[in-house]
């Protein structure tokens, strides 16, 4: 059994430095410890490269429970998201 392969859209990766200033400010802001690379894709991949910003994936929920059929999130989850965004913001 033979099986083709065709890329019909790629995204190369995006990654902006733990060094920024921007995403050193919001890692304190949410309060860990290390960052980390992950592999999937988002909208950033095809917005960032474009206008050259800091970009850091972040939000409420857990990533195993994303994109299933019965995908929900805690609303204690999305506070507590709220609540650093205001954080960083302000």
């Amino acid at each position: 059994m033979r099986f083709a392969e065709e890329i019909f859209n790629y995204h190369p990766p995006i990654f902006t430095s733990p060094d920024n200033p921007y995403v050193k400010e919001f890692i304190q802001t949410v309060g860990v410890k290390e960052t980390s690379i992950i592999k999937y894709c988002t909208d950033g991949a095809t917005i960032i490269p474009i206008k050259k910003m800091p970009f850091i994936i972040f939000g409420p929920g857990d990533i195993a429970q994303a994109h299933q059929n019965d995908e929900y999130i805690e609303l204690e989850s999305l506070y507590r998201a709220v609540d650093i965004f205001v954080e960083f913001l302000t």
